[in-house]
């Protein structure tokens, strides 16, 4: 749970979230994860997808776009 991790990571959703140097904290999402294979895949499923939002390749695409409306920007 630190800088932009949570804004993209939904605890239970996507990903487990964690405090912050908690070290029993990640012990228990890990062995949640080793335990609930049913959980593992979703959110493994769901994770894949959110990180194809944030390849370079589509942020290359996005900036691209972005300068070529300002270079074709009129006043």
């Amino acid at each position: 749970k630190v800088g932009g991790i949570p804004e993209i990571v939904k605890d239970g959703v996507n990903g487990i979230l964690v405090p912050p140097k908690d070290d029993k904290a990640l012990a228990r999402g890990m062995i949640r994860l080793l335990k609930d294979i049913e959980l593992r895949n979703r959110l493994g499923a769901k994770g894949k997808k959110i990180v194809k939002q944030y390849s370079w390749e589509r942020i290359a695409d996005e900036y691209e776009e972005m300068y070529g409306k300002v270079l074709h920007y009129k006043r």
